[in-house]
């Protein structure tokens, strides 16, 4: 199967991991069969844009984060603690992704000056 198709299975895992869901309870969620959740993870099949859209929302995430590939630089610890941050982040409002921001900045310059 084509390396695409990989790639998009070991990002539905990496999300579906990240959450703590089996691949049953995934395959629950969207209506699929767990062995054909199995597939999909594993890049044996070729998905369509449909079932992509089910995975993601059954996710709770952008279809398109499906699609990325991984950055070179980063290795999958990282990857985690990032989307684990992103879910916490999902659902604030305007205001309070701005305060969060702003602390974010802060504690980075204060590492930066006790360095």
């Amino acid at each position: 199967m084509s390396h695409f198709y990989q790639e998009v299975g070991e990002n539905i895992r990496f999300y579906r991991q990240l959450r703590k869901i089996t691949q049953a309870e995934l395959g629950a969620r969207t209506k699929f069969d767990q062995s054909y959740v199995g597939k999909i993870e594993r890049g044996e099949i070729n998905v369509s844009l449909e079932t992509v859209e089910k995975i993601a929302d059954s996710l709770q995430i952008n279809p398109n984060q499906l699609f990325e590939k991984r950055l070179p630089k980063t290795n999958d610890t990282e990857r985690v603690h990032l989307e684990k941050i992103n879910l916490l982040l999902a659902g604030k409002s305007s205001k309070e992704l701005r305060h969060i921001q702003r602390i974010i900045k802060e504690i980075l310059l204060l590492k930066e000056i006790e360095e």
